[in-house]
């Protein structure tokens, strides 16, 4: 199926818009190495969150968490891989600029993936 941009939509997921306070953590190995960013949306299959930086997320694999303070949701250890990064806007400080960044989630368990249909029941909105 064409999206409205032209582009062939290749999700196998029902995409949904996520709470304010919704939160991606993306763990990679070495020291100070999360990034952190609000989530834009989520499926089964994986989700898309802004953040800033100065350089993309490296494609290669990563842990996720997704966080929901006000709500005391925490799910760890989303086993996920890189689909998309790019920048959404040029900013005037040079250095930082907004991103988007799109995982999909690997092999889940049984309890993450019971857990992350929980958090889209409870904390997900209508379609993306």
């Amino acid at each position: 199926m064409l999206t409205n941009n032209g582009f062939v939509e290749r999700r196998k997921c029902k995409r949904f818009h996520v709470q304010e306070g919704g939160v991606a953590l993306v763990t990679l190995p070495g020291p100070h190495s999360t990034t952190v960013g609000d989530i834009i949306d989520i499926s089964m299959n994986g989700l898309s969150f802004h953040y800033i930086s100065d350089t993309a997320l490296p494609s290669w694999a990563s842990e996720l968490t997704i966080a929901m303070a006000e709500h005391k949701f925490y799910l760890r250890g989303l086993p996920t891989r890189s689909i998309s990064d790019f920048e959404i806007a040029m900013t005037p400080f040079g250095f930082l600029s907004p991103r988007r960044h799109g995982l999909e989630f690997d092999e889940l368990t049984l309890e993450q993936t019971s857990c992350l249909e929980q958090f889209i029941i409870n904390h997900a909105t209508g379609k993306a």
